[in-house]
């Protein structure tokens, strides 16, 4: 019998009923479809936000996120703003509690008992720790423990990085943590040792996205370099504003926009290519086989898309 596919489809029609029948017995090397070099990947969306507390305007950020259907959330820290307790915290975000990833920040460790609170609810043995999501590589990196290269942290996140770097399944790095590398003026600065310490590392490895927190709003750079003379002014890769073609270079997201009081900007830096006062996420979609990654920030006080960019591979 001349194989015209590598799957057997045998037709057997019953009243007017079509019956498909495949025989697994063939080898995949066999296919010959122009999809056969990789198993197509059907994509998915994530949410990210930050400094959240337990206010109204965290409630509708909250529920804005589980009207988008992610499969996955980040939590940026800052998560309840309280001292001893994170139960109204823990009651805004029950929706979608089960599909949240946190980090860790400094108004998390009010109180040890706060902290055993996060880490037992959300099943933490340690703040820093990595998994993967389809084709995408996560990691949290935590800024309120020791980072510096002899802390067991720096250990784990470059032994991490460098392990998925040979794996030819992962399309996607991405970083989310608390404390910011790079910001327009504003409330916070760029925290200067983690900046020095691990944006080297991450464009060694080719990190794509480095997610952060701790200002009270949202911004996004251009895939940046690090810059040895000036660290505080990465060297821009690409100054288009929205949409990037193998960059070689992460980009930094912050997004603290998750209902505590917004800091105000005061400027702008020349290596960010958007930023936004207000209220809201970042949604994040991984499609076309995981070749595209699309982010969008809304505003939840309006539902407005104020920011929209695009990485391809």
């Amino acid at each position: 019998m001349k194989k015209v596919y590598s799957i057997l489809v045998a037709f057997l029609i019953v009243n007017c009923t079509i019956y498909f029948q495949f025989n697994p017995s063939y080898a995949a090397s066999s296919i010959s479809s122009p999809f056969d070099a990789e198993r197509i990947q059907p994509g998915f969306n994530f949410a990210v936000v930050g400094d959240m507390g337990c206010s109204s305007m965290a409630q509708k950020v909250i529920n804005h996120i589980n009207n988008k259907t992610p499969k996955l959330i980040l939590a940026l820290g800052d998560l309840s703003y309280q001292r001893s307790n994170a139960d109204c915290w823990l009651n805004i975000v029950s929706p979608i509690e089960s599909k949240m990833k946190i980090v860790l920040g400094d108004h998390d460790y009010e109180s040890d008992t706060l902290l055993k609170q996060y880490k037992s609810y959300f099943n933490l043995s340690q703040e820093y720790y990595s998994f993967n999501y389809e084709n995408v590589h996560f990691i949290a990196l935590a800024t309120e423990i020791p980072f510096d290269m002899k802390s067991s942290q720096y250990n784990f996140i470059k032994n991490d990085l460098e392990a998925v770097s040979k794996n030819p399944d992962i399309k996607w790095i991405i970083v989310f943590s608390y404390r910011p590398q790079y910001s327009s003026p504003t409330r916070h600065p760029g925290n200067a040792d983690i900046r020095a310490i691990y944006h080297p590392l991450f464009e060694k490895y080719q990190v794509d996205i480095v997610l952060q927190a701790h200002n009270h709003n949202y911004q996004r750079t251009y895939p940046v370099n690090y810059n040895q003379v000036e660290p505080s002014s990465p060297v821009v890769a690409d100054n288009n504003p929205k949409t990037y073609e193998d960059p070689v270079a992460p980009l930094y997201i912050t997004v603290g926009t998750g209902g505590a009081t917004l800091h105000k900007f005061e400027g702008r830096e020349s290596y960010v290519a958007a930023q936004y006062l207000g209220f809201g996420f970042l949604d994040i979609s991984i499609t076309n086989n995981s070749r595209n990654l699309t982010g969008t920030f809304y505003d939840s006080s309006d539902y407005t898309i104020e920011d929209h960019f695009t990485v391809i591979k």
